[in-house]
């Protein structure tokens, strides 16, 4: 895919998004899912978001779901006609199901673990969502760990005043703030660090954006309002 034109970068940058979110209406879905198994470039798209957004779930807190979900939901695909049914053969007592998906789940988890030992883990990296205080994330940061490049996506349309830019900073445990770079509001960035990103991010207590006079702040330190923060997130 040709993407020379920055429309049309973006343009997949956002579908790539909304993929990865699972947001993308289904017809849509099959459609890049398709063109991403021939187009390598699409498929790194995806892949990029997918990884990126993996570091949200850290902070959820799993909830199990009630029985009448899971019953209906055999009911549904035709394994049960009515939850524990007064004198229902094996096949359809919902005890039996239960035990088997655990089965099943504990084979899975025993091959996965055995493929996983087979060979070495994926290397993971550093996620930071960037927002105001109770407010929905404008920027998503990652980098690779061991890695010299921080990658900044923007979330939602973000207005910068006339005259004023966006710097990113690294907020270490102690010390000041570290410059890190411009951050275009549209585009986002793809900023080369200073030191490798586990030195970096693996103490610091989090991301932050200023607001700053073009060209960055004149002192090495913020001078304009702290818009955005975001804690750092181990992947």
């Amino acid at each position: 895919m040709n993407l020379a034109d920055a429309g049309r970068r973006r343009r997949l940058d956002l579908l790539a998004a909304e993929h990865a979110l699972g947001t993308l209406p289904w017809r849509a879905r099959a459609r890049l899912t398709a063109v991403a198994a021939r187009e390598p470039v699409v498929a790194a798209a995806i892949e990029d978001w997918q990884w990126r957004l993996a570091g949200l779930a850290e902070g959820l807190t799993p909830i199990a779901p009630p029985d009448r979900v899971y019953a209906a939901i055999l009911a549904r695909l035709g394994l049960v006609t009515a939850p524990e049914r007064r004198g229902a053969g094996l096949w359809n007592r919902l005890g039996f199901w239960r035990a088997a998906a655990i089965a099943s789940f504990a084979a899975l988890l025993v091959l996965g673990v055995s493929i996983w030992t087979a060979a070495p883990p994926a290397p993971g990296g550093y996620v930071v969502t960037l927002a105001a205080p109770g407010a929905s994330p404008v920027f998503v940061a990652s980098a690779g760990r061991g890695e010299r490049t921080l990658r900044v996506r923007p979330l939602a349309p973000v207005t910068v005043p006339p005259g004023r830019a966006l710097e990113l900073w690294a907020l270490p445990a102690s010390g000041n703030p570290i410059a890190l770079g411009l951050v275009d509001a549209e585009a986002g960035a793809v900023l080369t660090l200073a030191t490798p990103s586990d030195a970096l991010l693996a103490g610091a207590k989090g991301l932050a954006v200023s607001l700053e006079p073009p060209g960055g702040s004149p002192t090495g330190q913020p001078t304009g309002p702290i818009l955005w923060t975001g804690a750092i997130v181990p992947i």
